[in-house]
């Protein structure tokens, strides 16, 4: 469980929670707690393969002076650099799937997650964001989850560049939020009200494009049941008039 569970059950039971709740920033921060960090699959690429290749190099090193040689001892040794590269490339591989920009917001999420569960932000009222900031970040947070959250891997390339420019919003606000002066949140007001207003239009526009790719997607089977059954009418029509002129003969 993540500390934003903890800091809504005490608000919820105790009321001594006295941070306002700040739904789209709470799921924001619920939503990273959940996943890898990045620089945890970094560690992980450098910890593992040193592990393996100290435990085969100290068994071929005890292999060795025990009187083992020749081909066993050949085994061991190339068994530990193919498991320790294998290792190295598994996990460093899953650290650079990750593009440097998302690890960059990511981390600053986690860190700024941090100080908004502590004890003094949560119960000492220290206030981590000054109030007009908070309300503007939880509104763009809310735009963020909503279209970058979890992306398809069918996006359209206009999606795409979509979908990045509100990544770059949100880090250059992110940047922000990190800092725990409340002049810094107050100064950055000025030129993240612009911002948001055009993450604003930009979320109108992702949402209307989704509703019209939703009604295109939805008329193309609702015109082929259409066809079929205008098909059929045509067809029993056609049967119709030529079972009458056959009468008539």
């Amino acid at each position: 469980m993540g500390a934003m569970y903890w800091v809504r059950l005490s608000r919820r039971l105790t009321g001594a929670v006295r941070q306002r709740e700040l739904a789209n920033l709470e799921a924001l921060i619920d939503a990273e707690e959940n996943r890898e960090p990045a620089r945890n699959l970094f560690i992980l690429s450098c910890a593992i393969p040193a592990g393996i290749a100290t435990f085969g190099g100290l068994s071929v090193f005890a292999a060795w002076v025990t009187g083992n040689r020749g081909l066993p001892l050949l085994i061991g040794s190339v068994a530990t650099a193919v498991l320790a590269a294998a290792a190295w490339f598994i996990f460093f591989r899953l650290y650079r799937a990750i593009p440097p920009a998302q690890r960059h917001l990511r981390d600053l999420i986690l860190k700024f997650g941090q100080g908004y569960t502590s004890f003094g932000n949560v119960v000492s009222g220290d206030m981590a964001l000054s109030e007009p900031f908070a309300t503007l970040l939880d509104e763009a947070a809310g735009i963020y989850m909503r279209h970058c959250s979890a992306k398809a891997d069918d996006q359209s390339e206009p999606s795409s560049k979509a979908m990045k420019a509100i990544e770059e919003a949100m880090t250059k606000l992110m940047e922000a939020a990190v800092q725990k002066e409340h002049a810094v949140h107050n100064r950055a007001v000025t030129w993240a009200q612009p911002m948001l207003e055009e993450l604003r239009l930009l979320d109108q526009s992702l949402v209307e494009h989704a509703i019209a790719a939703d009604r295109v997607a939805i008329a193309d089977p609702l015109a082929n049941l259409r066809g079929a059954r205008a098909e059929l009418e045509t067809g029993k029509m056609a049967a119709e008039e030529l079972d009458q002129h056959l009468g008539a003969r």
